[in-house]
């Protein structure tokens, strides 16, 4: 028997319900169409039997998977003209990406040339995320990264800035675990 599995999406995003399919196939033109069932198990616990319909199972999984990666089985259990089968995949687990709100301020919101100003950065989001690296930007120029704290703040100091308007920003680069995105920007003058 020739088989096809396939995997879709593949990667997935944390909390995504992939559809796993086993396309089965005679092995020439005219070759009976393989009838009977297959079983998915996932990094070897079953979850699923399916008949097959058209030489084709499909079974949808349920967002359940940690965020790693799988193998995934299918096995065709054979019938009457074909032997039993296995075909394995691997299966990706994107973490999850949480949005976040990048609050950005300047504790002195006018000085002079070369006196330091101290940027605040605060990190918000549902869930709360974790401390992680936080880059300050003027325009494309990146001043530095300050990690924030367990309330998702980071404070820098800069005195660099030249005179006239500034377009600083804060961007919230995430962490090692999970993924969020988020910038703040602040226009001082």
């Amino acid at each position: 028997v020739n088989g096809n599995f396939t995997i879709s999406p593949e990667p997935s995003n944390s909390g995504q319900p992939i559809v796993l399919t086993l396309a089965l196939s005679g092995a020439g033109t005219g070759a009976p169409v393989p009838t009977g069932s297959v079983s998915y198990t996932v990094d070897g616990s079953l979850v699923a039997t399916v008949p097959l319909i058209n030489g084709n199972a499909t079974y949808t999984l349920a967002a359940t998977l940690t965020s790693i990666q799988h193998t995934i089985t299918a096995t065709y259990d054979g019938d009457k003209v074909y032997a039993p089968a296995s075909f394995a995949a691997l299966d990706t687990i994107l973490p999850p990406i949480y949005p976040t709100n990048t609050a950005l301020v300047a504790i002195s919101s006018s000085v002079l040339t070369s006196q330091t100003v101290r940027l605040m950065a605060t990190v918000s989001g549902s869930p709360q995320p974790p401390s992680g690296v936080i880059t300050f930007q003027d325009g494309n120029t990146t001043l530095g990264s300050m990690v924030s704290d367990s309330n998702g703040i980071a404070y820098f100091d800069t005195a660099i800035l030249s005179a006239g308007v500034h377009n600083l920003t804060a961007t919230y680069q995430g962490d090692s675990q999970e993924s969020y995105t988020g910038t703040g920007t602040y226009v001082s003058a």
